[in-house]
């Protein structure tokens, strides 16, 4: 039997014991991962790294899946810059921040029963700093990007 309670699905299994006329009844209740980011925003500087925590709550504890999303677009983390967001570690480091990394970042996990997603998520701002340089001459002014600011 399979019974339903909001997300959560309670699990019925009736068992007779052969030569016995007593029924046995279990009850489980199990859930999708109910799931929560942190911090609530992060500000990094431009090739600097930052870390996000995926925790959560479910019954089977077990993950089947793990997925980050940034702007509502799954992330590749098949890159060396990436570290984590796996059912072992659901946490994600990023390494060598750029300014395309910037935005609002989701976790979404999965067991047995269905997937979770958390409701809020983390905004990570990437400080990208840069100087100009500016040259006069008699007739004109040159503005010349230098090197980033570090």
């Amino acid at each position: 039997i399979d019974g339903s309670l909001g997300r959560r699905r309670i699990l019925m299994n009736l068992q007779r014991e052969q030569g016995n006329s007593q029924v046995k009844l279990n009850q489980f209740l199990i859930d999708p991962p109910r799931v929560y980011v942190k911090p609530d925003e992060f500000t990094v500087n431009e090739t600097g790294e930052f870390l996000l925590f995926c925790e959560y709550d479910a019954n089977p504890v077990s993950l089947q899946s793990v997925r980050w999303l940034q702007n509502n677009t799954v992330l590749n983390l098949n890159q060396s810059r990436f570290d984590g967001g796996n059912p072992e570690l659901t946490a994600l480091l990023v390494r060598n921040a750029t300014r395309d990394d910037k935005g609002l970042y989701v976790c979404e996990l999965s067991n047995q029963v269905g997937t979770g997603t958390s409701e809020r998520g983390v905004f990570v701002d990437v400080q990208c700093e840069y100087c100009a340089l500016i040259e006069f001459t008699d007739e004109r002014a040159y503005v010349k990007t230098c090197d980033r600011i570090i």
